[in-house]
């Protein structure tokens, strides 16, 4: 299925979002009700936010480190299929650091033929 790409600043959450967003939002509750003690005075209930919040901010370190592992084998993997397909073409059509200015690449004029051989490796 095909998702349609963010723009830069449209706020989409994806299922990673929604489940880092929950863990944020479930230390926010923590925090205020910590935060909205009433100070010097016993309070489990805060006590209580406050060892929960704790918990929270344990789970979504874990949760941080387990996206960020899958995003680098994901970026890798991606990076790795981009280079393998790049290293199939061939040598002349590689990148532009070969590109002679004159429209050749590595000392070889395009001609037609070259226009037809594009059009097959597209196909590919």
């Amino acid at each position: 299925m095909h998702r349609p790409t963010p723009r830069p600043g449209d706020h989409v959450l994806t299922d990673r979002g929604k489940q880092l967003q929950a863990f944020f939002d479930e230390l926010t509750v923590h925090l205020a009700r910590w935060d909205n003690r009433h100070a010097g005075q016993a309070d489990a209930g805060a006590r209580r936010a406050a060892d929960d919040a704790v918990a929270s901010i344990t789970a979504l370190t874990r949760a941080l480190h387990k996206l960020r592992r899958e995003l680098v084998g994901e970026a890798r993997r991606t990076g790795d299929a981009t280079a393998a397909r790049r290293s199939a073409l061939p040598h002349r059509f590689r990148g532009y650091d070969g590109y002679d200015g004159y429209g050749g690449y590595d000392g070889y004029e395009i001609d037609d033929n070259d226009v037809v051989d594009d059009q097959a490796e597209q196909a590919m």
